[in-house]
């Protein structure tokens, strides 16, 4: 056996920031944080890694895409990364 390498950054989220039943317990998100957007910002400043499950079901619209892309979500200015569950 080789020699054990340097241990990677683990990041940690939630399954998914914008599912109905994290919002539906009124416990998490602040109440300016009703839609999308604001929630998207709030979670990304709280978990360094925001899941991109949508990914999964369908390809993203080209806006979306794009501001993915160019980073203009609101993530990485919360120092948070994304991460895209692929079909299968």
């Amino acid at each position: 056996m080789g020699e054990m390498g340097e241990m990677g950054e683990i990041l940690v989220g939630t399954a998914s920031w914008a599912d109905p039943s994290l919002i539906k317990t009124k416990r998490f998100y602040p109440k300016d944080a009703s839609k999308p957007e604001p929630m998207l910002r709030y979670y990304a400043a709280r978990f360094p890694m925001v899941e991109v499950d949508s990914s999964y079901y369908a390809l993203p619209s080209s806006v979306n895409a794009q501001k993915w892309a160019k980073g203009e979500t609101g993530v990485e200015k919360q120092g948070a990364e994304c991460t895209f569950k692929p079909p299968p």
